[in-house]
């Protein structure tokens, strides 16, 4: 579902005292253009960009805005190519003499998370490229008799499984950020996290329990902030778990294990936005509930519109509307629309208001919508509604309708009763069951 959201984004700042230097020496790329860019949650921020010199070489002193940055790094050569490397507090120098860098290769000099990440890498490879040909076999005798091959191959399949283990067990035990790296690249690949799959059985069911209890037990935010995988991490949480009350108890989980202030605010903030976009109402009370608690978070921006939203629950009065600086006071069933024009969704769900405005006249309901307009061209070129209430105050989202109903996003549709409280909230016409 395509909805329109108002995000804010907060700008990192990081103070440092000493300088740090990153150099590349990559003399088969010389006089390339290229960019470097840093994460920081939803954001991929540059820091450098120019040509490699006549000698293959770039020396880049962070900026200080940036300074102190522990997280990846990615390195993009402007006709194609380049290389994610993990930048800590220290200096560091990145060597490759060959026409073509690999893991093999390429020499890190200044921290040793890179060289732990590529020794992760290349055994787990090399698990998984033996673990693959024993099961690809295995498939293929599957409908044959038990033999001496089938009984070796699954020993030693058992024997990639045990070692698997204790590569996972080692970097678990691991506290450096290419360790927690790892888990959550991983992660996001959809690579076994606890232990290789078995060869005789459906493994869905373990795979996802694998990943719900690396959500909700193991993974570090704030490395997730610097990794290039928020956004995409988040999002897969919806998949596994489907369920709203299930999805805002694990979230508030990883709120409360989130130390950094940076990295909460952005989780907070993003997760808020998220739910809203898929009309989670369940959801975003248990997490805006307890960020209101918490005292971590200051309401402002998408937050304060949040906390204001979360003073309106089910069965309780809605604000009065303002138009034209006069209260207007909900006393009907009511179905109160906020859209913008230009709004995908919004004109889909205008659309459907007007066709089935009949239909909804007789379950008893008047309509009235609210306009997140600015344009007064806009607003008196729109084709008028069967509906006699719209308002428009040109102010946006900053209006005071939308302010004090908490609406950030649209459309958002609210279902109330004769007596002005709310009886639901809804981003989809069809999803309003009375209705229909």
């Amino acid at each position: 579902m395509n909805r329109r959201i108002a995000l804010i984004i907060c700008f990192l700042s990081t103070i440092s005292v000493f300088s740090q230097q990153l150099s590349l020496n990559f003399p088969h790329f010389k006089e390339k253009e290229y960019s470097l860019f840093i994460h920081q949650g939803t954001r991929t921020d540059t820091i450098a960009r120019g040509y490699i010199d006549k000698n293959g070489y770039i020396e880049v002193n962070i900026p200080d805005s940036y300074k102190g940055y522990t997280g990846i790094v990615s390195w993009r050569i402007q006709q194609g190519g380049g290389l994610d490397f993990i930048l800590t507090k220290t200096d560091l120098d990145i060597v490759c003499t060959e026409a073509i860098p690999n893991g093999e290769n390429i020499q890190y000099k200044g921290n040793q998370e890179n060289k732990f990440l590529l020794q992760y890498y290349n055994k787990q490879e090399n698990l998984f490229r033996k673990a693959n040909t024993i099961y690809l076999t295995l498939d293929a005798y599957q409908n044959e008799p038990e033999s001496k091959l089938k009984v070796e191959l699954k020993q030693e399949y058992n024997q990639l499984k045990k070692q698997f283990e204790e590569l996972y067990t080692k970097t678990i035990k691991e506290n450096s950020y290419s360790a927690r790296y790892s888990r959550i690249r991983d992660f996001y690949n959809r690579i076994p996290l606890y232990q290789m799959p078995e060869v005789d059985s459906n493994n869905e069911a373990r795979v996802l329990d694998e990943a719900r209890r690396f959500i909700s037990e193991e993974i570090d935010m704030e490395v997730l902030f610097t990794s290039g995988f928020w956004s995409s991490v988040i999002s897969y949480t919806f998949e596994i778990y489907p369920n709203e009350k299930d999805f805002g108890d694990i979230m508030v989980r990883l709120l409360k294990r989130t130390s950094d202030p940076i990295v909460f605010n952005q989780l907070a903030e993003d997760l808020v936005t998220i739910v809203e976009q898929f009309a989670w109402e369940e959801a975003e009370e248990i997490i805006v509930e307890y960020l209101k608690e918490s005292k971590r978070i200051q309401p402002k921006g998408i937050m304060y519109l949040a906390f204001e939203r979360a003073k309106i629950q089910k069965g309780g009065k809605v604000p009065v509307l303002i138009e034209d600086g006069k209260p207007i006071t909900i006393s009907s069933p009511t179905l109160l629309i906020f859209y913008e024009e230009g709004c995908t969704n919004c004109d889909i769900q205008i659309r459907q208001l007007t066709e089935q405005y009949d239909r909804i006249k007789q379950k008893g309901y008047d309509i009235i919508s609210v306009s997140a307009d600015t344009d007064p061209e806009v607003g008196e070129s729109s084709p008028s509604f069967p509906w006699s209430k719209n308002i428009c105050d040109y102010d946006g989202l900053e209006g005071i309708n939308f302010q004090n109903y908490g609406i950030f996003g649209t459309p958002t549709i609210l279902l109330i009763d004769k007596e002005g409280k709310l009886e639901g909230r809804y981003a989809r016409l069809e999803d309003i069951e009375v209705l229909f």
